[in-house]
Order: structure tokens, then sequence, then C-alpha cells
């Protein structure tokens, strides 16, 4: 079967590489960090299955990396999502807002858009609706 240049075939699909992690300065621990694009699969892992408090740590878990894509909360090939969860939980807020930023950046989610969420709390605790 011949392949065209617009047509999408299941060999095109497979041999794509994944985006290249995307390095970030976080400011508030003075140290780069490379934040990656997550996988279809992962994003709704996350939006469906993560507790509504830790949706954004367990994104970050996901999320961060080495400059090769290798996840920075693994153990061999499994990642270590409670701990990451956890761990991440205990950081400095204005770090993790910062990687916040570069996770929504690099994923294409808008700046009120929260996995899962169709709304985010406002400063004065009310809620703001897409």
């Amino acid at each position: 079967m011949s392949e065209t240049n617009g047509d999408l075939t299941y060999s095109w699909l497979a041999a794509r590489k994944p985006p290249a992690p995307t390095k970030v300065t976080v400011k508030a621990w003075g140290k780069t960090v490379w934040i990656r694009k997550l996988s279809a699969g992962e994003y709704e892992r996350i939006a469906v299955g993560a507790k509504d408090n830790e949706r954004r740590f367990a994104a970050l878990a996901h999320a961060m990396c080495d400059q090769d894509g290798a996840a920075f909360f693994s153990e061999g090939y499994m990642l270590k999502t409670d701990y990451a969860i956890n761990f991440l939980a205990k950081q400095d807020r204005d770090a993790i807002e910062e990687l916040w930023e570069a996770f929504a950046k690099v994923n294409g989610l808008t700046p009120i858009e929260d996995l899962g969420k169709n709304s985010t709390p406002t400063e004065s605790g009310n809620s703001a609706s897409n």
C-alpha cells in the first residue's frame, strides 16, 4: 500500500518521537529542570485519576525529567508517583508555581485551565469559570 504525504499511517505514527523536553530555570531554587509534554494517556490518567488537591503535583511528577526525557521521580521503569506528590507538596510554593507555569506552557494549557477542571479559584477565593 502506498503512502502519500497527507495520509496518516500507523508506521508514520509509530515512528514519531516525543517532543524534546523544555529547559526551565526555577528562580526560587536557582536551578534548572526539564519539563516534557505528557502523552494523551498520562494526561487523562492524571485528569481523571488523581485527587483534586494532587493533580498539579501528579502532573509535575510525570513531566519533570532530565534533558533526555527520563523521568525525574522514577526508579527503573516505575514512576514513584505517591513519593513525588508528597515530595513536591513540601516544596516552596513559588518554585511549584514556576514549574506549573512551565508545565502549562509546554502542555498547551491556558492560564485558568487546570487538569480535569473547568474553573480555578480566584484571589478572592471564588471560582472563575471558563
